[in-house]
Formats: structure tokens, C-alpha cells, sequence
């Protein structure tokens, strides 16, 4: 959106009354990167504003920062501040209270002390887990603020910073618990402090905990933690190589592609030659743990991979091509792969279907050697009520860039006319994705493909909504 798109629609929201449309309009005015009404207008659109419209004000309010503009006036903030704080909404009062702990330079004692009254568990929750990872070094104190707390879920959360190895093996404490203990609560904690809590956790845990942890590997961006979980993955692999020994490799070894590339091809080499993954694994799901992490350098020159690959492509087992499509998709050249359009496109799966329409749209050439021989089946994905929406937009996608290459050399393949045909005799699904279709097109009629579209589409009688 220009400014001066922005500027023109800040204006109509401005005259409208429903409240509804009003808020959904100043949404898409407040997402330009420049602050469009000054402070004044704010505060009278706010004393005006119905239900739909205050919130989205308010919303604004806090994440734009200007309670922190220069610009404001003493009074102007007590208002706002005052309106915030009593906003019956624990998600604005939530977000407002992120953003003075966010803008805290000191310890923000009297701040936790006025969330610690607030009634929605929800709200106090939130604004813990935010001041443990930001005052870190007064979680003691943050402690003795929240100690008296009702809420079993707040003394919980407590309880994780006192001693977050007993919180994790315990039996009592649920999984979801745990998961938000790892995910959030010990990224307050200093990298050395995670591992040590991670691995006696880990050493102390059940099987659950075990994966619990093992599954929170790759959110940990420090490599020193990922060598300590490589060191403990080498240690429980010469034991026994099982389904955990597949899971666990996967999960370390997105740690180590988060961290960097090189780092993962220098241990994915590693481990894969030193356990033999591939010779040992014993299922689909196995392979597909060593897939999804193999890094291309170690693909490229092992020909037993690669005949692995293409023998699963050729299995007609669903699950066996879904394992290996997207590496193969990525990575072979596309004419490889058109030799499954004719097999797969005519498959009762919604599955081979999909991946037959993926290979068809990746490039115009194989586009336009297969489109013609398979139109009427792509009819069928987008008139029959039996087929997913998932796979419709697959099949729209194709008409989509038909439609571009027909307008680059100056065919007809996809007519008004058809456009049509298909639009009558869709189900609602479909029609639903052509509305939306539609509607793009409406906003950008430069492109030339967009006009068959509307033409197609553009009558009042037809297509009701989009006009």
C-alpha cells in the first residue's frame, strides 16, 4: 500500500458509521509503516469509537508506542493509561503490559505488584513469563511479588524458576506444562544453565520426558548445547539403534541447520557413517527422519541414496513417495520427474494427484506439454464436490499460470468461456476460491491475465460478493 493509498483510505474511515467496517477499515490504515493520525485525532476517535472500533484503537495505541511518543501530552497518556488498564479485554491489557516491561530499564517493582491484582490468570501468566526473561536477575524477587498467588498455574510457573529439573521429571505436571517450561521458561536462563538443567532432566527423565526434550533440541541455538546432546545421541545409539535413536537424530540435527549448513553436512556425515541410519532403519518413518535433515552435499554424490529415491518413487505406495517427494522435487531435475504425471494425475489418491499437479507447474515448458492432454481432468479436480479444497487450489494454480503463459504468447486456451463453465458448475468450495481469485484480480487489472478473469467473472449476476 503508497502512502497516498493509505492516506485516501484513512479518510473513508474516518466518515464511516458502522461500527464493524469502521475498525476493519482503520486495520488496514494502521498497517502502514508510518503513523498516520496524530495523537489528537487518536484520542477523539477513541472517545467516539463503538465496540469493534476501541479495540482496534487500542491495539494501535500499544503497538505503535505511543505511549512513549515524545509527542504526547501528561494528560493525554494518564487517559490512555487509565483506559488500558481497566480494558476489559486480558488480551489489550496483556499487550499493554508486555510494552512497559518491554520500554523498563529498571526492575518494574510497582508494575508486577499492580499485574499481580489482575484477575485474569492469563494476563499474570504472560507478564511472568516476560519479566523472568527480562529481569532474569531479580527472578527472586519477582517471585516474592507473585508468592501469594491463588492460581495452581502461576505457582507452577514459579516453581519452574526454583527448580525447573524437578518440574520436568515429575509425574504430576502436565505435558503441556513442560513443554512451555522448555520452549519459553529456560530461554531466561544462560546457555549454560539450559544444558546442565536439560541433561540431568534428561538423565532423570522418564521416556516421555526424554522425548519431550529431544523434540526441544533444535530451539536451542547454541551450539555447546547441541554438542552435549550429540555426545549423550552417540552414548544411547551404541546401545541400541530404535525408533528414538531416528527421532533423536532428527531433531539434533535441525538444531545444527538452524545453526548453520556447513555444521550439519560435518555431522549428519558423521553419525549417518559411524551408526549406518540407512542400512539399520526398519520403517518409513526412519528414512523419513534422515530425509528431512539430509543436507544436499552429502545427497549429491551417494548413488545408493539416490537409487532409494527413485525406486520409492516408483512403489505406487502413497506413503513410500510421500517420504522421498520433496527432496526429489527439490532437488532432481523437473523432466525427471514428468514421467508420474500420467500415473499419478489419474490415481484415485488426492495424495499422487497433488504431486502430479506440482511437477506439471514448475515450469511452462512441462506446463504446456501437459496441460492440454489433462484439462478435462483438471475440470474434474475443480467441479467435483469430492475432492479437497486443498487440491482445488492445486488445480487453480495451473489455470492461474495457463492463463499467464496464454496472455505471453497471445492464445486462448483458457477462454472466458471455460472460465465460466467452471464457475457454474462448481461446488461452493471452489466458487469460494474463485471469488477470491476474482477479487485479486479486481485490485490489480494490470496484469493482462487478470482481465480474462474479470471478464469472465465481472457480472453482477454471477458473482454477487465480488462485486
Amino acid at each position: 500500500m503508497t502512502k497516498e493509498e493509505a492516506l485516501e483510505l484513512k479518510e473513508i474511515a474516518l466518515k464511516i458509521d458502522n461500527d464493524k467496517i469502521k475498525a476493519q477499515t482503520l486495520s488496514e490504515v494502521f498497517k502502514y509503516r508510518e503513523q498516520l493520525f496524530d495523537i489528537d485525532t487518536l484520542e477523539e476517535l477513541l472517545d467516539t469509537a463503538g465496540y469493534k472500533t476501541r479495540k482496534v484503537i487500542l491495539k494501535h495505541i500499544v503497538r505503535s508506542e505511543i505511549l512513549f511518543s515524545k509527542d504526547i501530552s501528561e494528560k493525554q497518556l494518564r487517559k490512555f493509561q487509565e483506559i488500558l488498564e481497566n480494558e476489559p479485554d486480558a488480551k489489550i491489557r496483556t499487550e499493554y503490559y508486555l510494552s512497559l516491561i518491554n520500554k523498563a530499564t529498571d526492575f518494574p517493582v510497582e508494575l508486577l505488584k499492580q499485574v499481580a491484582k489482575e484477575a485474569d490468570t492469563e494476563v499474570r501468566v504472560a507478564v511472568l513469563v516476560k519479566s523472568f526473561g527480562y529481569f532474569f536477575d531479580d527472578r527472586n524477587k519477582i517471585i516474592e511479588i507473585f508468592k501469594n498467588d491463588p492460581n495452581f498455574q502461576v505457582q507452577e510457573l514459579l516453581d519452574t524458576y526454583k527448580n525447573p529439573v524437578k518440574i520436568l521429571v515429575s509425574s504430576e505436571v502436565s505435558k503441556a506444562n513442560k513443554q512451555a517450561l522448555i520452549e519459553t521458561v529456560l530461554l531466561s536462563f544462560s546457555p549454560q544453565e539450559t544444558e546442565k538443567i536439560l541433561v540431568e532432566a534428561y538423565n532423570k527423565g522418564d521416556k516421555k520426558v526424554k522425548e519431550l526434550i529431544v523434540k526441544a533440541i533444535p530451539g536451542f541455538e547454541d551450539e555447546k548445547i547441541l554438542d552435549t546432546f550429540r555426545n549423550i545421541f552417540e552414548k544411547v545409539s551404541k546401545i541400541e539403534i530404535n525408533d528414538f535413536t531416528y527421532f533423536f537424530f532428527y531433531n539434533l540435527m535441525r538444531g545444527y541447520k538452524h545453526l548453520d549448513q556447513e555444521l550439519l553436512r560435518i555431522h549428519f556425515e558423521k553419525l549417518e557413517n559411524e551408526f549406518n541410519l540407512f542400512d539399520n532403519a526398519q520403517s518409513i518413518a526412519h528414512i523419513k527422519n534422515i530425509f528431512n535433515v539430509m543436507p544436499f552435499e552429502y545427497l549429491e554424490s551417494n548413488q545408493k541414496v539416490w537409487n532409494l529415491i527413485n525406486s520409492w518413487l516408483d512403489s505406487n505406495d502413497t506413503e513410500m513417495i510421500s517420504s522421498v517427494f520433496s527432496i526429489a522435487s527439490k532437488y532432481m531435475v523437473a523432466e525427471q520427474l514428468t514421467k508420474y504425471i500420467d500415473s499419478w494425475i489419474n490415481s484415485k489418491s488426492e495424495t499422487l494427484i497433488k504431486y502430479a499437479l506440482t511437477i506439471m507447474s514448475k515450469s511452462y515448458n512441462i506446463l504446456q506439454t501437459y496441460y492440454l492432454k489433462y484439462q478435462d481432468r483438471i475440470y474434474e479436480f475443480l467441479v467435483e464436490s469430492k475432492y479437497s479444497s486443498t487440491l482445488q487450489k492445486k488445480a487453480l494454480n495451473i489455470i492461474k499460470k495457463m492463463l499467464k503463459l496464454d496472455i505471453k504468447q497471445k492464445t486462448d486456451i483458457i477462454s472466458e468461456e471455460y472460465l465460466m463453465h467452471i464457475y457454474k458448475n462448481a461446488p461452493s468450495q471452489t466458487k469460494s476460491l474463485l471469488d477470491e481469485l476474482y477479487k485479486s484480480a479486481i485490485k490489480e487489472p494490470q496484469k493482462g491475465y487478470n482481465n480474462r478473469i474479470i471478464q469472465a467473472f465481472g457480472y453482477e449476476e454471477t458473482l454477487e460478493t465480488a462485486v
